[in-house]
Order: C-alpha cells, then sequence, then structure tokens
C-alpha cells in the first residue's frame, strides 16, 4: 500500500489527499508504533488545523491540545 505513495525524504506524504486512516495505520507499523485515541486525537486536530490555515500547528496548540484533551487524563502517552 504504501510503495506507490509519494513520500518525501523524512517519510512525509506529498499529497495530503493519499491520507486515510489505513495509511496512517500502515506508516505506524511501519515505525513499530500502535496509534491510541490519543494519537488519533492529535492527527484529527492537525488535520483539521492544516485544512483551515494551510500550514501545521506549532508546538504550543499542540501543547494546548494535550493540557486540555481528556485523553491525556488516561494512563495513554504519545511515546
Amino acid at each position: 500500500m504504501l510503495v506507490q505513495l509519494k513520500r518525501d525524504e523524512y517519510g512525509f506524504l506529498q499529497n495530503r489527499s493519499d491520507w486515510s486512516e489505513a495509511v496512517a495505520e500502515a506508516m505506524a507499523k511501519e515505525d513499530e508504533l500502535l496509534l491510541t485515541p490519543l494519537h488519533w486525537e492529535i492527527i484529527h486536530f492537525a488535520q483539521a488545523y492544516y485544512d483551515e490555515f494551510n500550514h501545521q500547528p506549532n508546538a504550543r496548540l499542540f501543547g494546548c491540545l494535550l493540557y486540555t484533551s481528556d485523553a491525556a487524563d488516561e494512563e495513554d502517552s504519545v511515546d
């Protein structure tokens, strides 16, 4: 699935339209990562932000998301 997708030298997708949850799961699997509800919350936040402002949110916005997130109260972590 991932072989035919255009990616940059860091492994990021070059075309936003290529993204799907299945692609995200496959990319996570490449990195031996299991996506948790907190990961999905961050992914969806970043996508919505990018769709509205045409650039990725900065670290401070991510920090605010994590601080105010219900998922942050759980034992899940992003690492």
